[in-house]
């Protein structure tokens, strides 16, 4: 079964490290401090926090992708299978920073991946608490490893993914920009082959 989801962004958590690591930022000076805190405020209150998500016995995974069975879900029972955004509006305010303020727009920009970050871990957990069918391995996307960018596709399809505001363009590019969808499989009877 595949099920929207919605969150309110105040209730997630993004990690400023991961937001320094977008910026390729160690050791943040009070000045870099000070406008992540506040575009991590801005992110959060302009997100349309979406999901859509549904968990899969094995035998679906060739429908997604030949590899999937044999590799990265080699001895998973089952794979969840999700789509998480955050909205246009986020998309629209980095694009006006960036000729205004263009410290700001990186910063931003930065801010709202972690933000989406955050929402794939609490969409996640919030599918796995509601169908509890075992536990998570590790989670990859299309475009990353052996798994082509062109099963984005697949899963634009099987996710109906416009009912959530998600569109998937010629390039097979997702947007809003900050729109994740990733595959984790579930049940693992032994370690998953690396992508």
């Amino acid at each position: 079964m595949i099920k929207s989801y919605r969150f309110n962004a105040a209730v997630l958590d993004p990690s400023r490290r991961e937001a320094l690591a977008y910026l390729r930022v160690k050791a943040p000076d009070d000045a870099v401090g000070t406008l992540l805190t506040s575009a991590i405020s801005e992110a959060k209150s302009v997100a349309d926090c979406r999901g859509r998500a549904g968990i899969f016995e094995i035998s679906f995974a060739d429908a997604i992708h030949p590899s999937l069975a044999k590799g990265p879900l080699c001895g998973c029972d089952h794979f969840l299978l999700f789509c998480a955004t955050i909205g246009h509006e986020i998309d629209r305010r980095i694009a006006r920073y960036a000729y205004s303020a263009p410290a700001r727009a990186a910063v931003l920009d930065a801010a709202a991946g972690a933000l989406t970050e955050a929402l794939c871990d609490t969409l996640t957990a919030t599918v796995l608490r509601e169908y509890p069918v075992g536990k998570p391995g590790r989670r990859f996307s299309p475009g990353y490893g052996d798994l082509p960018l062109s099963v984005q596709q697949q899963i634009f399809e099987i996710l109906e993914l416009s009912r959530i505001g998600v569109g998937l363009n010629s390039s097979l590019l997702l947007s809003p920009a900050k729109t994740v969808t990733a595959i984790v499989g579930l049940t693992c009877k032994a370690e998953t082959t690396p992508l």
